[in-house]
């Protein structure tokens, strides 16, 4: 009775349900409810089962969100991050895919290996491929702004410092 009288979903709806159970809704009956998996499965739930699950209905959120870090190498300077941080919002905020509800760049961290830069946003299009096309079109202008500012994205190095002794080799 809850599925017909909450309607958590509708058919066509992307749902997880928990980490085994993931996909589009084909088929709501009375006493089971059929989900289409990303591997193509056909899963059939109980009703019952299905009644005492939490579901998180993917298909019902209004913008989709973009977490991710860049790490610039420590050769840059500070004023080119300054530079680079509003960039970055200035190319979000001027992107008509992207949501302009909220919005943060911000250099958070001298991690290990890099000068750390957030970029938190929202794409207004939830569905998957829209959304990854979306994505791929701010990383790339991401790039293009990185590489006209002579700067480059930092990846893990290590150096090594061999101290030359007194020792010879061989005999």
């Amino acid at each position: 009775m809850m599925l017909l009288t909450d309607r958590p979903f509708k058919v066509g709806d992307w749902i997880q349900l928990d980490e085994f159970i993931d996909g589009d809704v084909e088929e709501i009956g009375f006493r089971s409810t059929k989900i289409r998996a990303w591997d193509k499965a056909l899963i059939s739930i109980p009703n019952k089962e299905l009644a005492a699950k939490v579901i998180k209905n993917w298909s019902r959120m209004p913008k989709r969100r973009v977490k991710q870090v860049i790490g610039m190498t420590y050769s840059a300077s500070a004023e080119k991050m300054e530079k680079l941080v509003a960039g970055i919002q200035d190319l979000l905020v001027t992107d008509p895919q992207v949501d302009q509800d909220f919005i943060m760049v911000r250099f958070t961290d001298f991690s290990a290996y890099s000068l750390d830069v957030l970029i938190y946003y929202f794409t207004k299009d939830i569905g998957w491929q829209a959304h990854l096309l979306a994505r791929e079109h701010v990383n790339f202008k991401i790039m293009k702004l990185v590489e006209a500012m002579g700067l480059e994205f930092a990846f893990p190095t290590q150096t090594l410092h061999v101290e030359s002794g007194q020792e010879s080799i061989g005999p």
